[in-house]
């Protein structure tokens, strides 16, 4: 059967066309720290194949005379969307749709299901903005709702746009772009959302799966505005191609769903710009330094966040460029290919926290370089040791997540450029946490995600969706 998956990500739109029937292209890389090298493994959960693969920039960025605002135009979104898609199906008809997409963020539709605002993306600050009682935005939702809520929420957006006049007429629904590609792909008028988005606005039950109508009614924030809640895998309409439209879901339980096989065993870590580490519970578990989301129709995510991954590497990069142009030299390598030999080197190594930009409500930023010495103030050391504290702040972000949801997990599945690209911290990694780690060596996780799950739940051959 062939499936299509988009990913409306915050920088590029990607779609893969998968055939289920097919031989997943690569299979696994295998990185057990006993083994000498990569070896193909076979994975029971993606058995298929990557048929074609389409990318285009998102370019809909709204320039903003504030630095805290961040905005795009959904219009252009949903023109490129169509564009990639439109791509794929010259290559082949599937039989369904999946989408996914950047959470949290929203746009405000009309009673005809057009935008009457742009997108105000997850990294809006506004609700980081002074607020009443000396508070932040986000802090006086929070403590109006009884509920945690962050600057770049939905729902605390909608707060602030209520609060401050910028609400415009005829505002009927809000939801996230990805919701709203799904509706205008569909030929809807009325948006739908799985708790895998929906979670991510704020104010939501995980317990109960549905919005805490109670402690947003303290806010002012009526249910008339949200969209319909709908189980993650349902049909909402169907393209002009005849394809099923599935109901889009949140782009960290796409990512998941296409790298871990087994959840029961099974932890995933993606290093990208950031890095998160993410496991899957069954029960509802108290959870002080993690978040915790749907994992589709069945048990939840626990994710801790840091700031930190592929962005301090471009930050080390960026430094060692800098010293080649103040030299007046030009670099005749690849960088991170310079960093791959450094690293291979072996030998003394400084003791670097690279926390440039710091973790998610456990650390602000600020790391350091330290226990310098003269034999070991080298490039080579500068380099090992970064990787060894990049490695070493993901092995304890395993502790971050609750001891309930790790017990029987003995495995890690790992994602992101930041991986896949540095062998030396993924050596690292699988040493640090003793754990085997293999990597999934197609790079579209969330696209190819949004791909399998529009496939099972066609099938209806999965026990998550």
């Amino acid at each position: 059967m062939l499936t299509i998956g988009i990913d409306i990500g915050t920088t590029s739109i990607c779609g893969v066309l998968y055939d289920s029937d097919g031989n997943f292209h690569g299979g696994y890389s295998n990185h057990n720290i006993a083994a000498a090298g990569p070896t193909a493994i076979s994975g029971t959960g993606c058995s298929g194949a990557v048929l074609a693969v389409e990318h285009l920039p998102n370019t809909s960025g709204i320039p903003s005379p504030h630095p805290w605002e961040k905005l795009q135009d959904p219009s252009v979104i949903l023109e490129t969307a169509c564009a990639v898609l439109d791509r794929l199906l010259q290559k082949g008809r599937p039989q369904a749709i999946g989408l996914t997409g950047q959470m949290h963020g929203i746009l405000c539709l009309n009673k005809q299901g057009a935008p009457v605002t742009p997108l105000y993306t997850w990294q809006d600050g506004r609700c980081d903005l002074p607020a009443p009682a000396n508070r932040t935005w986000a802090q006086h939702l929070t403590n109006l709702t009884g509920t945690p809520f962050y600057t770049g929420f939905g729902l605390a957006t909608w707060y602030w746009l209520s609060q401050n006049n910028e609400l415009p007429q005829g505002a009927y629904k809000i939801c996230t772009i990805a919701d709203y590609i799904a509706m205008a792909l569909s030929g809807e008028t009325t948006p739908s959302m799985d708790a895998t988005m929906a979670a991510s606005l704020g104010g939501f039950s995980l317990k109960n799966r549905t919005f805490d109508a109670s402690a947003l009614s303290r806010a002012g924030i009526g249910a008339q505005i949200l969209p319909t809640l709908t189980p993650s895998g349902a049909t909402i309409g169907f393209h002009r191609s005849g394809a099923e439209i599935l109901c889009a879901c949140g782009d960290n339980q796409a990512s998941f769903y296409a790298v871990v096989d087994d959840p029961s065993t099974q932890i995933c870590i993606n290093v990208g710009t950031g890095s998160q580490v993410s496991c899957w519970g069954e029960e509802l578990l108290p959870a002080e330094f993690a978040d915790i989301r749907p994992f589709f129709n069945r048990g939840y995510l626990y994710v801790a966040a840091s700031l930190n991954g592929g962005a301090v590497l471009a930050d080390l990069a960026g430094f060692f460029t800098a010293c080649c142009e103040n030299l007046g030299v030009r670099p005749s390598k690849d960088i991170y290919e310079v960093f791959a030999d450094l690293a291979g080197e072996g030998g003394e190594a400084l003791t670097v926290d690279p926390n440039f930009y710091g973790v998610r409500g456990v650390r602000a930023a600020g790391g350091a370089i330290s226990i310098i010495t003269a034999e070991s103030f080298t490039p080579g050391a500068l380099v090992r040791g970064f990787y060894d504290g990049m490695a070493a702040e993901l092995a304890g972000m395993l502790d971050m997540l609750p001891k309930g949801a790790l017990s029987g997990k003995s495995y890690l599945r790992g994602a992101g450029n930041g991986l896949r690209k540095n062998r030396a911290l993924t050596d690292r990694l699988a040493a640090k946490t003793n754990m085997p780690l293999e990597l999934r060596p197609f790079p579209e996780e969330g696209a190819l995600g949004a791909a399998m799950c529009a496939l099972h739940a066609k099938t209806k051959t999965s026990k998550y969706i």
